[in-house]
């Protein structure tokens, strides 16, 4: 009989990781490892945890993971769980790392058994989605908040530049500025278009870092493994403090101001 080995590989994806988590994805690699060890096979577990210090720490031990090994006093950045059975040549392994890789989450099954590969698949999968999801508002909504920020950023620039006593340069302007200047203070429309137009022009690259930052405090995959003040939660609430004064009380405050002046001024 041809026997075909088949691989099952799946991305992980937003998703916080905790301890507890990880217990649980080890405990289903440790149940088949003895049930493997128990029929005299050949096979070998591994529970490989690299921290943000540099440090690796390796086992296959089920109380790796537990409250009093040396874990929870280092903030974990990678963490690789893996079984290996030469004489059936099965394999099981879970890679997890803190950011946004695309090639560093995942999950990997392969044997000879059609049937157990997916079955082992499906198990770990809805483990998985178990955990708590990662805040995923900032990448679904990318293009709108770099615009709204961009805005908004460009909106304070003006107010901040309006603030500075400028002396009249007594230069003789260009026609095209006199016509647009003319144009503008005839139509409201058009006087806010240049605006908002020339408030974009100044804030969008200030907008792409500051969309950079706050993309980078919501990783898609946060292990939080480690002393809880080596997580990223406080700064969090200070960044997105600052991203909702920068960029959505300047834009607020501007666009009534706008709609105001022009109900009454008409």
């Amino acid at each position: 009989m041809l026997e075909i080995l088949e691989s099952r590989n799946v991305k992980i994806k937003s998703r916080i990781i905790t301890i507890e988590n990880i217990k649980r994805l080890s405990a289903i690699i440790r149940k088949r490892y003895d049930e493997k060890i128990a029929e005299e096979k050949h096979c070998r577990l591994s529970f490989r945890v690299t921290c943000f210090d540099e440090s690796t720490f390796e086992s296959s031990d089920a109380e790796f993971f537990s409250n009093d090994s040396v874990l929870p006093t280092k903030r974990v950045s990678d963490i690789s769980l893996k079984f290996s059975s030469y004489d059936d040549d099965e394999t099981i392994e879970i890679k997890l790392s803190h950011g946004d890789s695309s090639y560093s989450n995942y999950i990997s099954v392969s044997a000879r058994d059609s049937e157990w590969v997916n079955g082992v698949t499906r198990k770990i999968e809805d483990e998985i989605c178990a955990f708590k999801p990662q805040n995923t508002f900032l990448t679904e909504y990318k293009v709108i908040l770099e615009v709204v920020f961009a805005l908004s950023i460009g909106m304070v620039y003006f107010f901040l530049i309006d603030m500075i006593p400028i002396h009249p340069i007594e230069v003789e302007p260009s026609g095209w500025m006199i016509q647009l200047a003319l144009a503008s203070r005839d139509s409201l429309i058009l006087g806010y278009t240049i605006k908002y137009i020339l408030s974009f022009v100044i804030g969008i690259w200030p907008a792409y870092s500051l969309m950079d930052k706050l993309k980078a405090l919501w990783p898609s995959i946060e292990i939080q493994i480690g002393p809880e003040h080596t997580f990223i939660e406080k700064r969090r609430r200070i960044w997105i403090a600052s991203a909702f004064l920068v960029g959505v009380v300047p834009l607020a405050t501007s666009l009534i101001y706008d709609v105001l002046k022009a109900i009454f001024t008409n």
